[in-house]
């Protein structure tokens, strides 16, 4: 199975209080095992670029995690080249794009 039905991907329909877009994702799947970062990674700057295609940009961009049923082996599955290059593409390459907030939570059970 590819990462891109693992993950819920979602552009909301709400604007931040500066008129940011926003979007959430959560994983689907929550087995470490099947959790590929750079797939994530991937999935999620394509639906913002196609997103931001059909809507045109915003002043700035919201992103919220849920990191509910996470683990210990989802943060070994992350790579820190991966890392660096997504940072270094919305800082750079990305002129668009500007994140105001990541925000990430976890509602324990």
């Amino acid at each position: 199975m590819h990462q891109c039905c693992m993950t819920l991907l979602l552009p909301l329909d709400i604007r931040a209080r500066d008129d940011s877009g926003v979007i959430y994702g959560r994983l689907l799947d929550y087995d470490y095992r099947n959790f590929v970062f750079h797939e994530a990674i991937r999935a999620v700057m394509m639906v913002v670029d196609l997103w931001q295609y059909q809507e045109g940009t915003w002043p700035g961009f919201v992103i919220v995690i849920d990191l509910d049923r996470m683990s210990l082996g989802h943060l070994t599955k992350l790579d820190l080249q991966t890392i660096q290059q997504f940072l270094y593409y919305l800082q750079v390459v990305s002129i668009n794009l500007i994140i105001t907030s990541i925000l990430m939570f976890f509602c324990p059970r």
